[in-house]
C-alpha cells in the first residue's frame, strides 16, 4: 500500500491551515451577517414565552441555563448564545432547539470547539483545542474526529491524517519534535500495516507494523533499539 509522501503532508498541511482560515472568515460573515439581520426580529412579550414565534428574546431556563436569540414556534432557531450554569458558553446557529450550522462552544476551562454542528453534534469541520494546549483541525461526524485532520500534541508530536470514530485509523504520517518521522497506517490510533519509520541519525525502518511496533517484516537500518517518541 502506498505510503504518505512528505510532499503530500505539505500540501495536506496547506489545505487544512486554508480550510481553517476560510472557516474563520466565514463564522465572522455569518456573525454579522445574521445580527443585522436579526435586529428587524420583533422582540418576544415574556408573558408569552410558551408560544414565542419569529421574535427575538432572552430567557431563563430552569436549569438556569440563559439563552439570548430568536425564537420560532417556541424554540430556539437562528443565531443565538447560550450560558450555561458551570461558564460554558456556546454562540452560533441553531435549529429546532439545537445546535446546527455554524458555531463556537467555549468550555468553562478554556477549551473550545468552532465548526460545523448538526443536532447538537460536532459534525462537519472544525477546529477542537484542548485545555493542555493541544489542537485537532479537520473533519468531523457525529461528535468525534472522523476524516482528515492534523492534530497537535502538546509536546510538539503531530499526526497528519485519516481519523475514524477518534482514533488515528487508516493513512497518516507522524513527526516528533526530536525529528523522528513515521508515515503509512494508522488501526485504533496505533501504528499497524506498512510504513516507514525515520531518525535523525538516518536510520530507517521500512515494512510492517504491529500494535504500535516494527514487526521485523522489512528492511530495517536499525537493530540497537532506538526509542519512539509515540
Amino acid at each position: 500500500m502506498a505510503l504518505i509522501t512528505v510532499q503530500n503532508d505539505r500540501l495536506m498541511n496547506i489545505s487544512l491551515v486554508n480550510s481553517t482560515q476560510f472557516l474563520v472568515r466565514l463564522l465572522l460573515l455569518f456573525v454579522v451577517g445574521n445580527v443585522w439581520a436579526q435586529t428587524n426580529l420583533a422582540k418576544c412579550k415574556s408573558s408569552d414565552f410558551p408560544k414565542w414565534d419569529n421574535c427575538f428574546g432572552t430567557v431563563t431556563f430552569a436549569s438556569g441555563t440563559k439563552y439570548s436569540g430568536p425564537f420560532k414556534d417556541s424554540k430556539r432557531h437562528g443565531q443565538g448564545s447560550e450560558i450555561f450554569v458551570n461558564g460554558d458558553k456556546y454562540t452560533g446557529e441553531f435549529k429546532n432547539d439545537a445546535y446546527h450550522g455554524q458555531g463556537i462552544y467555549t468550555f468553562a476551562d478554556g477549551e473550545n470547539y468552532a465548526g460545523e454542528w448538526q443536532d447538537d453534534m460536532r459534525h462537519g469541520y472544525g477546529t477542537y483545542t484542548s485545555a493542555d494546549g493541544s489542537k485537532y483541525i479537520g473533519e468531523w461526524k457525529n461528535d468525534k474526529r472522523h476524516g482528515q485532520g492534523t492534530l497537535t500534541l502538546p509536546k510538539g508530536e503531530k499526526y497528519i491524517g485519516e481519523f475514524r470514530n477518534d482514533q488515528r485509523d487508516g493513512q497518516g504520517s507522524l513527526t516528533c519534535p526530536n525529528g523522528e518521522k513515521y508515515a503509512g497506517e494508522f488501526k485504533n490510533n496505533k501504528r499497524h500495516g506498512q510504513g516507514a519509520l525515520s531518525f535523525p541519525n538516518g536510520r530507517t525502518y521500512i515494512g510492517m507494523f504491529k500494535d504500535d511496533k516494527p514487526d521485523h517484516r522489512g528492511v530495517p537500518t536499525f537493530l540497537d533499539g532506538e526509542k519512539i517518541c509515540w
